[in-house]
């Protein structure tokens, strides 16, 4: 049955909750639209609409409607594309290249009923999103005049320990890994879908020959996937890397970066911004809606969940791990550690890291206060 384009009334904004404050100053130094002084985007509502009807922009049907699913996955903070592309789209100008383009998904975003015997991942609004993600980017590159050759694209993932701390699975355990391996799957699924639809749909740039459409099978892609992809072939063949996307993170109400562990402590972040910089206590997503659902004061908060300086670095090999065969880029950034690490743990990364097949691991210290 096809779709009729809906009216222009349809696209319309919400607003968007702010729960953190580092997010509201990471927001108004690197997205928020300015011209000669002025101020052009009032809000961050402002901001989100500015950037979705560009990028629905160059859609050749059903306009309205991808601008809304744009609006509303940017909307709800699920997710946040290219900083370039959020501070520069629809401003008369491109901020951005036509290859390269990263976007994140933001993991906590997704999580039902958090802190509660009820809460779950919403598994398909976030494979969804995941396909949205392609289109987003792809949208990009075409409103920047088109790719030369085979542009790459990362979509990464943001969140992940605020995603388990909702859930009340500890970071360091079996759960977690069973838990970010799934979430890695339907990443990979979805991009997957999403990079076929618009193959059929624009072009393909990458064929799927036989040594392509047997790597589908051993990722245990679906059939039909694997099927679609051989008929149409792909857009993107480079989809996804975790990678960290720091400014993401904090626009995202401050969630953990890619698959680190929650922050250490609760300390203070120093956001680079044009004049000087703008230094602010800022606690975190998880801690924010856990005070909320909590009704705790920190003491509480402290025993719920554990973070960078309390987990080891080998818990931060263990959940990587389970990401291998997902994901298209080599995970090789470095460790969060919160305190400089002696040869004998160093030599025991090694030798875990390379007993789950991941790359040499490298590290750097966070400490309480963070600068973006």
């Amino acid at each position: 049955m096809s779709r009729s384009n809906p009216p222009a009334a349809a696209v319309m904004s919400t607003s968007t909750p702010f729960l953190d404050a580092g997010a509201v100053e990471a927001w108004d130094a690197w997205v928020r639209w300015r011209c000669n002084g002025e101020l052009r985007d009032l809000t961050i509502d402002a901001s989100w609409d500015r950037v979705a009807a560009a990028l629905a922009s160059v859609e050749r049907a059903d306009r309205e409607r991808w601008q809304q699913r744009f609006r509303d996955a940017l909307g709800e903070w699920q997710l946040l594309p290219d900083p370039r592309i959020l501070s520069s789209a629809g401003t008369g100008s491109h901020g951005w290249g036509n290859a390269d383009l990263c976007a994140a998904l933001n993991a906590a975003a997704f999580v039902r009923d958090p802190f509660t015997a009820w809460a779950q991942f919403d598994r398909s609004a976030f494979e969804q999103c995941a396909t949205l993600a392609v289109r987003l980017l792809d949208d990009a590159i075409e409103l920047a005049g088109g790719a030369d050759g085979e542009p790459s694209l990362q979509i990464g993932l943001i969140g992940i320990a605020d995603a388990l701390a909702l859930l009340g699975v500890p970071y360091a355990s079996a759960g977690a890994i069973e838990q970010v391996r799934d979430i890695a799957r339907l990443l990979a699924q979805g991009t997957l879908a999403g990079t076929i639809e618009l193959a059929a749909e624009r072009g393909a740039r990458v064929a799927a020959g036989p040594t392509r459409l047997a790597h589908l099978r051993v990722r245990g892609m679906p059939d039909c996937l694997v099927e679609a992809a051989r008929r149409h072939g792909l857009r993107h063949a480079a989809l996804t890397a975790i990678e960290p996307m720091p400014r993401l993170a904090l626009l995202a109400n401050n969630v953990a970066d890619a698959l680190d562990p929650l922050p250490a402590g609760h300390g203070w972040q120093t956001i680079e911004a044009p004049g000087q910089p703008r230094r602010l206590r800022s606690y975190g997503y998880a801690h924010a809606l856990g005070q909320r659902h909590l009704l705790g004061g920190a003491e509480h908060w402290s025993g719920f969940t554990a973070d960078i300086a309390t987990l080891g670095v080998p818990a931060q090999i263990e959940l990587r791990a389970a990401l291998v065969g997902w994901i298209d880029a080599p995970i090789s950034y470095p460790y969060s550690v919160g305190e400089e690490p002696d040869d004998n743990a160093l030599q025991q990364w090694r030798e875990l890291a390379g007993r789950l097949a991941l790359p040499p691991p490298c590290w750097r210290r966070v400490g309480t206060e963070a600068a973006v």
